[in-house]
């Protein structure tokens, strides 16, 4: 049978959920998961063709081939974002990877949208893995499928990949559906924090990695305290013996995914945190264009960057060669400094600098950043690397730098 078939029956949700109507039902509930790595500097670009996306998506869910998509920032450093996209069969039909990608994405109505609406999203980011993955068991009741059918900000995934020891599958599977759903459901009862827990297995996969076989999904409601019950009192309330001794079978990772931008049913929305993003983007662009600017001989955008003569207390604050450090205080100084530097830069070598492993702190007025340097010769050769730190503030609606120093060399850089 044909895939859109299948799935002809509307249902009014968005992503993962309270699984009750279905598993009660006669409908089969999948997830399609694409896990997607952005390039560098790409991610204010990513998010507009994954905007111009969401049309596609909503074309879909309109002629019944889909039920929601959406897009979720990930925390794990694998992978930057993902998109989820909700799929249902009708009683015993059953989905593969390779007929649903087809159905859903042609290549000829591909070529045409991406005409229409001049988007390459291969030119800013690269899918790493798509993976299918069927709803095996879930609590009942909740407001999870609510939430996200209005794309709450509030909500969040936390999603445990779940990898059962060797010859422990089936008693894993037995505890988690059984015991584990119980204890959550007395969680989810409490109507606070986890609005629903569900069990998924992963059906079909393509990437490059090998992908656990289950995973427990939670949706939370950030707004909201955690449950009073601590889950493993829960689970002993549910039946659970420390002799099952779960942790020993089976390995878990986890990951929380916050939500970006959806579209269903009712529409297409976006959370505060795609601004966010945004902002955050805006203070990386300002501190990698004052290094490069400084590669570059840009003595003006260098000097540009920096909170203007008005602030005295800009602090430029170098690491030397022989592990010293030297100040150089307000705006004008730090200019000088620069300026009598000028002569001595020498020709463009087309040097240039990348950042890694950033941590980023970004307010309505103040930003910090901490994150790792690594500078390129014009032949991509990696020259230095160093860890280096940035505070800015806002100056007549743009991100300044007010601070900035080397915190020192790392894997033996200076």
């Amino acid at each position: 049978m044909k895939y859109y078939l299948l799935i002809r029956k509307s249902l009014t949700l968005i992503a993962l959920g309270c699984l009750a109507p279905f598993t009660q039902g006669a409908e089969n509930l999948y997830v399609l998961l694409d896990k997607m790595r952005v390039a560098d500097g790409k991610i204010g670009e990513y998010l507009e063709v994954e905007e111009v996306w969401s049309n596609y998506h909503k074309t879909l869910i309109s002629e019944g081939q889909i039920e929601s998509w959406s897009l979720w920032r990930s925390n794990q450093q694998s992978y930057d974002f993902a998109t989820l996209k909700v799929l249902k069969t009708g009683a015993g039909g059953t989905l593969d990877l390779d007929t649903i990608l087809q159905e859903l994405y042609p290549p000829e109505r591909i070529k045409i949208f991406q005409s229409k609406h001049d988007v390459n999203a291969n030119a800013v980011r690269e899918i790493i893995e798509t993976s299918l993955w069927k709803f095996e068991a879930a609590t009942k009741g909740g407001k999870g499928w609510e939430k996200l059918l209005s794309v709450s900000d509030s909500i969040a995934i936390k999603w445990d990949a779940m990898t059962p020891q060797k010859d422990s599958e089936n008693k894993y599977l037995r505890i988690e559906s059984g015991i584990f759903k119980d204890a959550h459901q007395l969680l989810v009862n409490e109507k606070r924090s986890l609005t629903n827990w569900s069990l998924l297995k992963l059906e079909d996969v393509s990437g490059p990695e090998k992908t656990a076989p289950y995973a427990t999904v939670h949706l939370r409601d950030k707004n909201k305290a955690p449950p009073s019950t601590p889950l493993m009192e829960a689970a002993k309330k549910s039946g659970y013996r420390d002799e099952m001794k779960m942790g020993e079978l089976r390995d878990m990772t986890t990951n929380h995914l916050d939500l970006v931008m959806g579209v269903s049913k009712a529409g297409y929305s976006t959370s505060p945190l795609m601004d966010q993003i945004n902002e955050e983007e805006v203070v990386k662009a300002t501190v990698l264009r004052q290094t490069n600017a400084g590669h570059d001989k840009d003595l003006d955008t260098v000097l540009g960057s920096w909170v203007s003569s008005p602030n005295p207390n800009a602090l430029r604050n170098m690491r030397g060669k022989n592990g010293n450090y030297a100040e150089t205080k307000g705006i004008w100084h730090i200019a000088k400094r620069y300026r009598d530097g000028v002569e001595n830069w020498g020709e463009d070598a087309g040097w240039y600098a990348k950042m890694e492993n950033e941590v980023l702190h970004v307010g309505q007025s103040v930003a910090s950043i901490i994150y790792d340097q690594l500078v390129f010769n014009g032949r991509d050769e990696l020259m230095r690397k160093s860890k280096e730190q940035r505070t800015l503030v806002k100056e007549d609606g743009q991100w300044k730098i007010a601070f900035m120093t080397v915190l020192g060399g790392i894997d033996g850089g200076n």
